[in-house]
């Protein structure tokens, strides 16, 4: 688990940021306005990675309390593949950056 946590964080953090900063020519830029919609998306990325662990620790050990293990392991197998889901369908509108470079020849 720590290994995928590990390899979606970074790329997550700056798909995101593609998202916001995808028609700016220079990306060293000193405008404030683009400066605050940078803090509140590391902002909001971050309250939300914490707030799913707290409802993660807390909620889906309820569920597995409660209802079982298999509801338990259930319930968060489907909410990742609704999430992959609707990840996949909205790809179309995602800014997809190429690199600038090549690396190799």
């Amino acid at each position: 688990m720590s290994i995928g946590a590990g390899g979606i964080r970074p790329c997550s953090l700056a798909f995101g940021v593609d998202q916001l900063y995808h028609d700016a020519t220079d990306e060293k830029t000193d405008d404030p306005k683009r400066e605050r919609l940078l803090q509140s998306f590391f902002n909001w990325y971050y309250a939300s990675v914490g707030l799913s662990i707290m409802v993660a620790v807390t909620v889906v050990v309820y569920i597995q309390d409660s209802l079982g293990w298999k509801v338990g392991f259930g319930v968060p197998t489907l909410l990742m593949l609704v999430s992959a889901v609707l990840f996949l369908l909205g790809s179309s509108l995602y800014v997809k950056v190429g690199p600038k470079r090549k690396y190799y020849r």
